[in-house]
C-alpha cells in the first residue's frame, strides 16, 4: 500500500525529468501590457527602445490599423465581433515586420484582441454574426502565429455594459436553451482560433472570475445564479471551449479582479489558487475537468497604479513598507505562484517614450507625489524589482558577481581580516565561540579528538586570512545573522582543502534555540575557482514562519588527519 501511496504521488507532481536527465524547470515570465502597448509598426520600428526600457520578457502588441478594399480604416482589437469579415490580406504588411523584428529579451509577445461588440449587434442565435467573429478571430490568431507570436491577448470585460453573456426570459427561451446556444458558439469560436494556430497560448486577463455565480458553495443555486448574472452565460461558452481545445493550445488566466487586489502576499495567491482549483471547476462540465487543469494555467496580475494611488478599490499601500518594495514582494510571491506568466497593467506612467492618446494623456499627470512620466522615475528600482521576481536566484548571483549588491554584505569579519579578542554572544546550545575571530561559532561532536578551526593570516585566497580546520572529520563554523521581514539572501563561501565539504543553512527563533528543522538548506561546493578553491552558494528565498534568526554552517568534513581552509564567506542582503 505505502508504494503505490507514493507512485499516486508522484504521478500528481510536476514532471521535472525528461529520460535519464534532470529538467530545470522554467521560471515564468513577465509580460507588459497597458496603455503604452505599442501597435505592430511601433513596435518593428523601436524593439532596441523597448527592449532596454523593459524588465520584461514579453509585450502586449495592438494590431495597426487597416484598410479594407473600399479604403475604410478598421481597428482590429475593437471590431473583432461583427457580421464583417477582415481579411488576412489586410495583414501582410504587419506580418511582414513581425517576422523582421528579432528580439532576443522580447521572446514572448502577444497580439491584443477584445470582446467589444462595437456595433452592438450581439446575438447568439445569429450565424452570420458567428461566422463573422469566428472568421476575424481566425484570422488573428493566423497573424500571430505567422508573425512569430506566442498568441493573444484576450480582454473579455464588458466595457460598456452592453451585458451581452445575460440570460433573458423575456426573449422566449429556456435557460438551458441559451447555454446550449453559448456553449454551441464557445466551439466555433476556438475550432477557428485553433485551426488558426494550433499551439496558441490564450492570456485572458478574465475568465471564469468574470461570473459571480461561483463566489459561494451552493451547488443546489448555481442554475438559479446563473440565470440572474450579468455573465450566466458565459460558463457556457466557457465550456464550448473546452470541448473543442486544441491539446496543445494553453489559456492563461489572469484572475485580473483578484490579483489586482492581492494584499496579502502568499496568503493572497494561496486563495486564488483554490478558487481556481475548486470554485472554478464547479462551472465546467466533468468531461472537461482535465483540460480545465492540464491546458487552463495562472498567469497573475499586477497593477502598477496600484502601489501609487492614494485611493481607490485597488489601492495598495503598507505602513512598514514602501511603495517599491511593496510591488517587489508582490512581484516575487506572484511569480512564484504563477504556472507560467505574470502580466502587469499599468495607465497612469509609461514605460518608454511613446505618444499617449488625447484621452490617455492626462493620466501620466495623476498621483503628482510621485514622480514622472515614466516608472522609473515613479518608483525608482522598478526595473530591478521584475527582473529580480523573474529569477530571483540567477539574478541574486548575477548582482553579486558584478559587485552590484556589495554593499549589501552583512557577513560579520566575512573576509577572516578582523583578528583581535572577542567575545561571541551566541548561545545557542554546543556552539562555542572562535577565539580572537569577531563573528564566528564553531561547534564539534563530543568524540572529535585534536579538531580545531584556527586562524591563519596567509592561508586565504589571495595570501588573505582565513580560517583553518584541522583533523576535522566532522564539526562546522558557524555564523548567525538576524532575519529581516520582507528579505532575500544570498550566501557565498569559498574552502580549500580534501573531503567532501557542505554549506547549510539552519534556523533559530526568537529566543535563540534551534528550530524548523525540515527546512533546512544545504549545497555542496561545486563552483570551481583558481588555485583549487571551490565555492557554495545558497539562497535564502523563503524563511519559516518561526524563525528569527538564520545561520550559515560550513562544514569542511576533511579527512583525518588533514587540512582544510575557508575564506570569503559573503551574506547578501537582497
Amino acid at each position: 500500500m505505502k508504494l503505490k501511496f507514493i507512485a499516486a504521488i508522484l504521478a500528481a507532481m510536476p514532471v521535472i525529468w525528461a529520460g535519464d536527465s534532470f529538467t530545470v524547470p522554467a521560471h515564468p515570465k513577465f509580460i507588459k501590457t497597458g496603455w503604452c502597448d505599442p501597435t505592430v509598426s511601433f513596435f518593428a520600428a523601436n524593439v532596441k527602445m523597448i527592449e532596454k526600457a523593459l524588465p520584461h520578457r514579453g509585450v502586449g502588441i495592438n494590431p495597426d490599423i487597416v484598410k479594407d478594399e473600399n479604403g475604410k480604416s478598421i481597428l482590429p482589437n475593437y471590431t473583432m465581433f461583427t457580421r464583417k469579415k477582415m481579411k488576412k490580406e489586410y495583414f501582410a504588411e504587419q506580418i511582414r515586420l513581425l517576422q523582421n523584428t528579432k528580439s532576443k529579451k522580447l521572446t514572448d509577445n502577444f497580439l491584443k484582441t477584445g470582446f467589444l461588440d462595437a456595433e452592438k449587434k450581439f446575438d447568439l442565435y445569429d450565424d452570420a454574426f458567428w461566422d463573422g467573429v469566428c472568421h476575424n478571430f481566425n484570422v488573428l490568431a493566423s497573424v500571430a502565429k505567422e508573425g512569430g507570436l506566442k498568441g493573444i491577448i484576450l480582454d473579455m470585460e464588458d466595457y460598456w455594459r452592453l451585458q451581452n453573456w445575460k440570460y433573458r426570459p423575456e426573449k422566449g427561451r429556456t435557460f438551458r436553451e441559451d447555454y446550449a446556444k453559448a456553449r454551441q458558439r464557445g466551439r466555433e469560436f476556438i475550432s477557428a482560433i485553433c485551426k488558426g494556430y494550433e499551439n496558441i497560448n490564450i492570456l485572458a486577463y478574465f475568465w471564469l472570475e468574470l461570473d459571480p455565480a461561483m463566489s459561494q458553495h451552493t451547488p443546489e443555486l448555481l442554475e438559479k445564479k446563473l440565470m440572474i448574472s450579468h455573465t450566466g452565460l458565459l460558463s457556457g461558452f466557457i465550456n464550448g471551449i473546452y470541448d473543442k481545445i486544441s491539446p496543445t493550445a494553453r489559456i492563461h488566466d489572469g484572475m485580473e479582479d483578484h490579483c489586482y487586489k492581492a494584499n496579502e502576499g502568499q496568503i493572497s495567491y494561496n486563495r486564488f489558487r483554490a478558487i481556481r482549483a475548486n470554485r472554478y471547476k464547479r462551472l465546467i462540465d466533468p468531461v472537461n475537468h482535465a483540460k480545465l487543469r492540464a491546458q487552463t494555467l495562472f498567469a497573475p496580475a499586477i497593477f502598477i497604479d496600484a502601489f501609487i494611488q492614494p485611493s481607490g478599490i485597488y489601492a495598495l499601500k503598507r505602513e512598514d513598507l514602501t511603495p517599491l518594495e511593496y510591488f517587489r514582494a508582490n512581484a516575487v510571491v506572484a511569480a512564484e505562484f504563477s504556472d507560467c506568466y505574470v502580466w502587469t497593467f499599468s495607465s497612469s506612467r509609461k514605460w518608454y517614450e511613446i505618444p499617449y492618446k488625447k484621452w490617455a494623456e492626462k493620466s501620466l499627470k495623476k498621483y503628482p507625489a510621485f514622480g514622472g512620466p515614466y516608472w522609473e522615475n515613479a518608483l525608482p528600482g522598478i526595473y530591478d524589482a521584475i527582473t529580480y521576481a523573474q529569477n530571483p536566484y540567477l539574478t541574486a548571483v548575477e548582482w553579486a558577481n558584478k559587485g552590484k549588491i556589495a554593499k549589501n554584505n552583512i557577513a560579520v569579519n566575512g573576509d577572516f581580516s578582523q583578528v583581535r579578542k572577542s567575545k561571541n554572544k551566541d548561545t545557542a546550545p554546543g556552539v562555542t565561540s572562535l577565539k580572537d575571530v569577531p563573528g564566528w561559532s564553531y561547534w564539534f561532536p563530543k568524540d572529535s579528538k585534536n579538531a580545531s578551526f584556527q586562524y591563519s593570516k596567509d592561508g586565504g585566497r589571495n595570501n588573505s586570512g582565513c580560517i583553518k580546520a584541522v583533523n576535522l572529520a566532522k564539526g562546522t563554523l558557524i555564523q548567525n545573522i538576524k532575519l529581516k521581514k520582507g528579505k532575500t539572501y544570498l550566501i557565498r563561501a569559498s574552502i580549500k582543502g580534501e573531503g567532501n565539504p557542505v554549506m547549510s543553512v539552519q534556523w533559530r527563533n526568537a529566543k535563540n534555540a534551534w528550530c524548523s528543522h525540515m527546512e533546512n538548506l544545504r549545497t555542496s561546493f561545486d563552483e570551481k575557482l583558481t588555485d583549487n578553491w571551490k565555492r557554495a552558494t545558497q539562497f535564502i528565498f523563503a524563511p519559516p514562519a518561526e524563525a528569527s534568526y538564520f545561520s550559515v554552517l560550513i562544514s569542511p568534513a576533511g579527512k583525518v588527519p588533514g587540512e582544510c581552509y575557508i575564506d570569503d564567506v559573503e551574506i547578501f542582503e537582497i
